[in-house]
């Protein structure tokens, strides 16, 4: 289980997404509904990182920060089903031990940013599914972390997406 210092496990959460892994063998990691301090539902997948998604993904983040109607309708029918998204959040990710193993774990050189898609990414290619599920639920404090030292984070933001932009999209991208 990885689990950022800024979250709060809903009771059964844990036993859920432990559940999973163990009753579908093929399900290399997962990852809970998450939701803001407020409540406030938080976008916690998506798809594999290209210019395009990311900026759909953007305008969905971003519409959520804002409270916009359209945003949390979208987010809160998407994070209603059970589904195998490209990534989800490692800001609470299970995983299973063999499939850590078989990709080599997280890549070090990503920092707060991307480890969970490019981790995700290379599960998928390596032949196992990561699944969503809303039947665990954590709350997180979105930015906490990042408040310490915003310029750095910044800066982190855009050295982890040149990482995995060279590693999974080549250099055009």
């Amino acid at each position: 289980l990885f689990l950022n210092p800024d979250t709060e496990v809903r009771p059964g959460a844990v036993e859920t997404l432990a559940r999973l892994l163990e009753s579908r063998p093929a399900v290399g990691a997962a990852g809970p509904r998450t939701r803001g301090s407020d409540g406030t539902i938080q976008v916690s997948t998506g798809p594999d990182l290209t210019p395009l998604s990311e900026l759909r993904q953007r305008r969905l983040v971003l519409g959520v920060a804002r409270r916009d109607a359209w945003a949390l309708a979208q987010a809160e029918a998407l994070l209603a089903r059970e589904h195998e998204p490209a990534w989800v959040s490692g800001s609470c990710l299970v995983a299973r031990r063999t499939a850590l193993e078989a990709v080599g774990g997280f890549d070090e050189r990503f920092f707060l940013y991307e480890e969970d898609a490019d981790l995700c990414r290379r599960l998928r290619l390596a032949g196992w599914d990561v699944v969503f599920t809303p039947e665990a639920e954590v709350k997180h404090h979105l930015g906490r972390s990042m408040s310490k030292a915003p310029r750095r984070a910044r800066l982190e933001y855009h050295r982890s997406h040149r990482l995995y932009y060279a590693r999974h999209n080549g250099p055009l991208s």
